[in-house]
């Protein structure tokens, strides 16, 4: 795993065989890009504090990746072929650019009135907003059908599907 790191520039971090992790907090002042070879080898970010774009990349069904990011979350084109878990300690977040999930796909802001935007999604299973906040909003738009699992918005949801059903599960 990664232990307690101060980058001032951009970070890329890839695990070869077996799952990315980090041991301690993950202090970049670019971007951080994070990459599992293996096949469903996991990336288990949970200690981050990066300012710039966050991107996620792996191989196989079942390579999950979790990232927690002590600030706003800013997500870069990645692709995960199972799940994605994002969690954005304080600030919004949001994607810059696709971001492909084979499975579930939750997306969480931890402070007060945070807003999810996250308009170039293409998941394929259950996706999931967690807001707080009476004016914390979340919008979703997914290159396929959307099926909403269990979510909580304190603002306005905005939900769309690009091409399929919007349903809830």
């Amino acid at each position: 795993g990664l232990d307690t790191s101060t980058v001032g520039g951009n970070l890329n971090a890839t695990a070869t065989t077996g799952d990315l992790t980090d041991n301690g907090v993950l202090t970049v002042g670019g971007t951080a890009s994070f990459t599992t070879s293996g096949a469903n080898d996991d990336i288990l970010v949970n200690q981050l504090a990066a300012t710039g774009l966050v991107d996620v990349q792996t191989n196989g069904a079942t390579g999950d990746a979790t990232v927690v990011n002590a600030t706003a979350l800013v997500l870069g084109t990645s692709a995960v072929g199972g799940n994605l878990d994002a969690t954005a300690t304080t600030g919004n977040l949001t994607d810059n650019g696709v971001l492909t999930v084979g499975g579930t796909a939750s997306f969480t802001t931890s402070g007060a009135n945070d807003d999810i935007l996250v308009n170039q999604l293409a998941a394929t299973g259950l996706v999931d907003v967690q807001t707080n906040g009476a004016t914390g909003d979340a919008t979703v738009v997914n290159a396929t059908a959307l099926v909403l699992d269990t979510s909580t918005v304190g603002g306005n949801l905005n939900a769309t599907a690009t091409t399929g059903n919007l349903t809830d599960s």
